[in-house]
C-alpha cells in the first residue's frame, strides 16, 4: 500500500533524540556512556525520568544521583536505552485509556519485550537479547497508530476478538476488513516515515506468519513472534489456533526442550509484574 493511500493521518512524532537512541548500538566499539548521555541530554523530559528512576528504591540511591551522566553511569548503557524506548511507547499510548487498550497497547508490548529477553536463553539466542527486547517492545506499534486514529472502532474490534476467544479471523484479518490495512503494514509504513533501520522495519512488518513459515524467518522475527504470543497467553488474552501452532513450531525449530515454555507460567508472570518496567507502565 503506497503512502498516498495510507488511511491514517495521526502519526505519533518521534524526536531526533529517540531516533538516535534507537539507532545507538551498545555493542559498537565506539559506544560509551558519554556518547549516550550526549544524545539524551537535549530531551529534558527523558533526562528527568532517568534521574527519577536512578534515585528510586530499586537502586537505593535516593537523592544521591544529581546529573544525567551519573544516572547513565549507574543504570548502564543497555538499561538506559531500554528505559528511553519504554518511556517513548508509554507516551504514544498514554491517552488511550480504555481497559482494552491498556492490555493490548501498554502492558502487552512491555511484557513481550521482557519475555523476549528470557526466551533467548532456551532458544540459544543470547547474543540477540537486546535486539529481541527492542523488537518485542516496538513490533505492535501499528496497533497504537490505528487506535490513535480510530479509537472507538478499534476498541470494538479488539473487544469483539476477545469475546470470540480468538475464534475465526485473527486481529490482523479483522483490521484488514475494517480499515483496509493491518497493523504490521501500518507499523512498517510508520517506521519508514521515521527512517528506522531496515531490519527493524522488517520485524514490525513481517512478524505475523504461520507455523508452516517458521523456517523461512530470521532469528529475531521468530523470537519476536513467539514472545508476543507467550506474553498474550500469560495475560489471558485470546489466541487463535494458528497462533498457538506458531507457539509450538518456534521452540520446535530450535529443538528447545518441552520444559522451555513450561517455565513461562503464572508464577513467572506474577514475578515479572514486579519488574520496574511494568511498574513504570502502571504508574502513568
Amino acid at each position: 500500500m503506497s503512502s498516498e493511500t495510507f488511511p491514517f493521518d495521526q502519526i505519533p512524532p518521534l524526536s531526533l533524540v529517540v531516533t538516535n537512541v534507537i539507532r545507538f548500538d551498545p555493542e559498537d566499539p565506539g559506544a560509551s556512556i558519554d556518547a549516550l548521555q550526549q544524545i539524551i541530554a537535549p530531551d529534558k523530559g527523558i533526562s528527568a525520568e532517568l534521574l527519577k528512576i536512578s534515585n528510586s528504591a530499586l537502586y537505593g540511591r535516593s537523592g544521591r544521583i544529581k546529573t544525567l551522566k551519573e544516572a547513565v553511569t549507574l543504570l548502564g548503557v543497555k538499561t538506559v536505552k531500554n528505559i528511553v524506548l519504554l518511556l517513548t511507547t508509554k507516551a504514544m499510548s498514554g491517552r488511550l485509556n480504555l481497559p482494552i487498550f491498556h492490555s493490548y497497547l501498554r502492558e502487552w508490548p512491555i511484557l513481550s519485550a521482557l519475555v523476549a529477553l528470557d526466551l533467548c536463553s532456551p532458544l540459544r539466542l543470547r547474543p540477540l537479547r537486546e535486539e529481541a527486547f527492542l523488537a518485542g517492545l516496538m513490533h505492535k506499534i501499528g496497533m497504537t497508530v490505528i487506535a490513535l486514529n480510530r479509537p472507538q472502532e478499534y476498541a470494538r474490534l479488539l473487544s469483539d476478538f476477545e469475546a470470540s476467544k480468538g475464534a475465526g479471523e485473527s486481529i490482523a484479518a479483522r483490521e484488514q476488513a475494517a480499515f483496509g490495512i493491518d497493523h504490521p503494514d501500518v507499523g512498517a509504513q510508520v517506521f519508514e516515515m521515521w527512517k528506522m533501520p531496515p531490519e527493524l522495519r522488517r520485524v514490525v512488518g513481517e512478524h505475523e506468519f504461520s507455523a508452516e513459515q517458521v523456517a523461512e524467518q530470521n532469528d529475531v522475527l521468530r523470537v519476536t513472534a513467539l514472545s508476543g504470543l507467550v506474553a498474550r497467553d500469560l495475560m489471558g488474552l485470546a489466541l487463535t489456533e494458528d497462533e498457538r501452532a506458531v507457539m509450538t513450531a518456534v521452540p520446535a525449530y530450535y529443538e528447545a526442550p518441552p520444559e522451555a515454555l513450561a517455565a513461562f507460567n503464572e508464577e513467572y508472570y506474577l514475578n515479572l509484574k514486579e519488574h520496574p518496567f511494568l511498574q513504570e507502565n502502571q504508574a502513568g
